[in-house]
């Protein structure tokens, strides 16, 4: 899959999981991955672990903000310039 080396994904709920996986999978691959969570500690310690191997952007936030949604939007496109993959993961209640 090198057509995905160096592409940009954007992940939520990255800090366990479905999530994770699919960030794990990402860095694996060597795409930069944005890892969005609203559990802080958790989304440090996993993207310290994977950003030994790829470019990674943690963001503690809550995806049910739309404020939050465009803070991401622009730390994404500020880092990365764009984003390639969005998997929107986060489960929400409500």
């Amino acid at each position: 899959m090198k057509e995905l080396s160096g592409k940009t994904a954007v992940v939520t709920g990255a800090a366990s999981g479905l999530g994770l996986a699919f960030s794990e999978s990402f860095t694996a691959l060597g795409m930069n991955v944005v890892m969005a969570d609203v559990e802080a500690g958790p989304l440090a310690v996993e993207a310290e672990r994977l950003g030994r191997t790829s470019d990674v952007l943690p963001l503690t936030i809550d995806v049910s903000s739309v404020d939050a949604i465009e803070q991401m939007h622009a730390a994404t496109i500020e880092r990365f310039g764009t984003a390639h993959v969005l998997c929107n993961n986060a489960g929400v209640g409500g």
